[in-house]
């Protein structure tokens, strides 16, 4: 069974499942098409709410606030597409909470997944993006 037909299963199942990404293990291209170092850093979060769309990808979402390495406080937003050929696109946008304008340009993401494992005493699984 495909990682991607393993999440499939695990969000129509109901199982708590997290999405954990780690952008340096994935090729990452600004908006202009520029490519762009991508951050040393992983994180992950619970996905709650998903839909899959016509069984061409599964698509899930989180916003967050976060301070970015020179100290800006941003609101952040990342859309998270899975493929069923076990590939993900991940776009991240900030925006300022202040003014509600973008500091810096739109970044992509295109990652494989790495692995779906399930973990815990309780039933959770973890999906690996990176």
């Amino acid at each position: 069974m495909s990682h991607y037909e393993q999440l499939r299963a695990l969000l129509f199942s109901g199982a708590p499942t997290t999405v954990i990404f780690t952008p340096a293990q994935c090729s990452n291209s600004l908006q202009s098409g520029n490519a762009a170092p991508s951050a040393a850093m992983s994180g992950g979060f619970a996905i709650r709410d998903f839909m899959e769309v016509s069984a061409n990808h599964i698509g899930f979402a989180d916003e967050h606030f976060t301070v970015r390495p020179d100290d800006t406080a941003v609101l952040e937003f990342m859309q998270y597409r899975v493929m069923p050929t076990d590939t993900a696109t991940i776009t991240v946008r900030s925006l300022s909470p202040v003014t509600y304008q973008p500091p810096q340009a739109v970044s992509k993401n295109s990652c494989r997944i790495a692995g779906s494992r399930r973990c815990g005493p309780e039933p959770h699984a973890a999906v690996k993006m990176g």
